[in-house]
């Protein structure tokens, strides 16, 4: 829901699974640029041992599962009570339901399914993110699943960071024509 050219706008940018400098080659060089230029900072979750954008941001954290990881942050958020209040009574409907299932479960399982040891990562993520005024979150469709995009969905609703400018979601197609650049 975020146009690509906010990206430069961000207060801080977020990549989920995804190689963006050489899957999404003008994507990678907008990102890299707003970090290089306007001191943007760029964290990267993946799943990846070696992963080619290292030396392109600021701080690396290793997941054995997306899908856990976001829902290990959503997690979280909710059960300490951060959700964006405001932003959910004025356009979600159903959320009491998906916040009785998702606290259901259990934190610290979430975390090892994640790939995790230490619950100070999702902390931290969780905080950084919820705390970031313009936070843009951009994963790829080709390493993300379907069960996960939808979680990064509830996660940007969560905070509320759908539809303002220079905040939201980015999802890469495999193919950028599928949808439009």
């Amino acid at each position: 829901n975020v146009p690509f050219d906010q990206i430069s706008n961000a207060g801080k940018i977020y990549l989920l699974g995804t190689e963006i400098n050489s899957d999404h080659a003008v994507t990678g060089f907008l990102v890299n640029n707003a970090r290089v230029m306007k001191n943007v900072p760029v964290v990267l979750v993946t799943g990846k041992e070696k992963n080619s954008m290292k030396h392109k941001v600021d701080e690396i954290i290793k997941v054995n599962s997306y899908y856990y990881f976001v829902k290990a942050v959503t997690h979280w958020l909710l059960s300490n009570g951060l959700e964006n209040g405001l932003f959910l009574r004025d356009r979600v409907t159903g959320f009491e339901g998906y916040r009785s299932r998702l606290l259901s479960e259990n934190f610290d399982t979430l975390i090892v399914n994640a790939g995790l040891t230490d619950k100070e990562v999702i902390i931290q993520f969780a905080e950084s993110y919820n705390n970031e005024m313009n936070a843009i979150l951009l994963f790829s469709e080709k390493e993300v699943s379907p069960a996960t995009s939808s979680e990064l969905f509830n996660l940007a609703m969560i905070t509320g960071k759908l539809g303002k400018i220079s905040n939201g979601l980015i999802s890469l197609k495999e193919k950028n024509n599928s949808q439009g650049l």
